[in-house]
């Protein structure tokens, strides 16, 4: 049976799809739940997450944003229970690119990310006062 146009597909782990298939792959617009609560909703192409989407994960942690082969690629908003959002782009799943890291209490970091870690200059803020600093590998140098 060839899987074509819209419809459903469960795994024995109690996972599920909703959404498009194209030739027997999931391709197009779709939602996926993960038997651990994990949930997609968005666009796919050839069984990976491709282009828009939004996953949320059991412990609330949700990303919004652009997709690139199943990895957070482009820009997109990453956000945490506890309040904080990293708001910015994205390389491979790492920050990667110009962003903002806002905390809880209204504190926020905007500049540069380099796979994963704060690079160059950084312009922080904190209640109306902003100070510059220049960051090397995830560490403040100045």
């Amino acid at each position: 049976m060839t899987l074509h146009g819209h419809g459903t597909q469960v795994w024995p782990d109690g996972s599920s799809y909703v959404g498009d298939f194209f030739e027997n792959t999931i391709s197009g617009h779709g939602t996926f739940r993960h038997a651990s609560g994990l949930v997609y909703v968005g666009q796919f192409v050839n069984n990976q997450k491709q282009g828009e989407g939004t996953q949320t994960w059991p412990d609330g942690e949700k990303y919004v944003g652009q997709w690139h082969q199943d990895s957070l690629h482009g820009k997109g908003a990453f956000s945490w229970p506890d309040g904080r959002v990293y708001d910015g782009e994205y390389v491979e799943n790492k920050k990667h690119g110009h962003g903002c890291f806002t905390w809880p209490d209204g504190r926020s970091v905007k500049g540069t990310w380099l796979q994963g870690k704060q690079q160059g200059e950084m312009t922080m803020y904190r209640r109306g006062v902003s100070t510059c600093g220049i960051w090397e590998k995830g560490k403040r140098i100045k």
